[in-house]
């Protein structure tokens, strides 16, 4: 597989292993959401040009993630380097791994030093073409003392004399559907495209409330979404893999639909990147899908599947189950109940020691290439 994700199997080496620390130190010492600089991005595969959305923010020396959000390609990330920028023309030290288009993103990664959480962190959510990723580099090392929340939202729910429930535009991963009481409900979204009025998924996300009248049904990722309670709506697959080289949000659950009431789905969990040589987990990190909405009338919405975080270092340690990426629950309602989401993934690469255990388990991988002390190169091409 061409990857260039920063591991010892990566088609080109990443020289620039856990940034130069230019960026001094960052404390956050009160709730903070997350601004990243980011845009959308196009490029072709093999190629080191592409067209960002905006130049803005981005700079020669910057290292960027790039993540085919949505579309052709989903779940495709890689890191890269840049070193030629004019306007929105961007040129790279290394070749993209695919062609990259309508649905991808990229994201500048700031090159800290140390990083310490010591008030609630949250990330800056999807809305649809970026957003909903929370990457970091540290040259030395990442301490959370605080709960970083990546959590998707809860959907809403509406009565009969309102035209239907709005899925949460807010927190975290992809968007829940829509509860309609019109004859069919919105579907979540999902990492093959926006939400859309359908009964059956279109992958990760799950399915709404068809013209029979029926519940919503959960999004997908590390597992699959439970269908509907009547089974006609249809939940997200298995998206992603164990290992994160492919990533991507957590589905959102599909929207109920029923004359009397409706829930509208929760949105899936976001992503999380920690890069540092050194990575401490003392408080929680907390990937979760939202819960579906439930209606005292009719029929809820499905749940939200569990996001995706990845780690990676030299000396790891995540605590004791306080990192979750847990499905939302379906929302209930006394005509039916909402299918819940799929947990999400987590995920470690470390060269020397790893400790803890998460919800679901973390998957591990020792990776010598972290203790290589080869040398970053900046600004220069190898």
């Amino acid at each position: 597989m061409t990857q260039i994700q920063f591991r010892s199997d990566d088609s080109s080496r990443w020289a620039q292993r856990f940034g130069n620390g230019s960026d001094g130190d960052l404390t956050i010492a009160s709730p903070l959401t997350d601004s990243p600089v980011n845009t959308t991005f196009v490029g072709a595969l093999g190629a080191v040009t592409g067209t960002l959305g905006s130049g803005t923010g981005f700079v020669v020396g910057n290292i960027v993630l790039i993540h085919q959000s949505q579309g052709t390609n989903a779940g495709t990330w890689q890191l890269n380097y840049i070193v030629g920028i004019s306007g929105a023309s961007v040129t790279f030290l290394y070749p993209l791994v695919a062609t990259f288009g309508t649905g991808c993103q990229i994201q500048k990664l700031f090159q800290y030093r140390n990083i310490t959480v010591g008030g609630l962190l949250t990330v800056s959510s999807w809305n649809g073409s970026k957003g909903g990723i929370l990457a970091f580099l540290a040259s030395t090392a990442i301490t959370v003392n605080s709960t970083i929340s990546l959590s998707g939202a809860g959907g809403g729910q509406r009565t009969p004399e309102n035209s239907g429930s709005v899925g949460p535009t807010t927190g975290g991963g992809f968007f829940g559907g829509i509860g309609t009481n019109t004859p069919n409900a919105w579907s979540g979204e999902g990492y093959s495209g926006p939400s859309t009025i359908a009964t059956a998924n279109r992958g990760d996300n799950g399915g709404g409330g068809g013209s029979n009248g029926d519940s919503g049904a959960g999004g997908g990722n590390g597992t699959a979404g439970a269908n509907s309670a009547g089974a006609n709506e249809i939940g997200g697959i298995v998206s992603g893999n164990a290992a994160l080289t492919q990533m991507v949000f957590g589905g959102g659950g599909g929207g109920g639909q029923a004359s009397n009431g409706v829930g509208a789905g929760g949105s899936g969990g976001a992503i999380g990147i920690l890069i540092a040589p050194v990575i401490t987990f003392n408080q929680s990190a907390n990937l979760n899908g939202g819960n579906g909405g439930s209606p005292g009338g009719g029929r809820g919405g499905g749940g939200g599947a569990g996001g995706s975080l990845l780690l990676k270092g030299k000396q790891i340690s995540v605590g004791s189950n306080i990192i979750t990426a847990n499905g939302g629950s379906g929302g209930t309602g006394p005509e039916g109940n909402g299918g819940s989401g799929g947990v999400g993934r987590i995920h470690a690469d470390y060269s020397l020691t790893f400790s803890g255990s998460s919800t679901p388990s973390i998957d591990t991988r020792q990776d010598l290439i972290f203790n290589d002390t080869g040398g970053a190169i900046f600004g220069a091409f190898l």
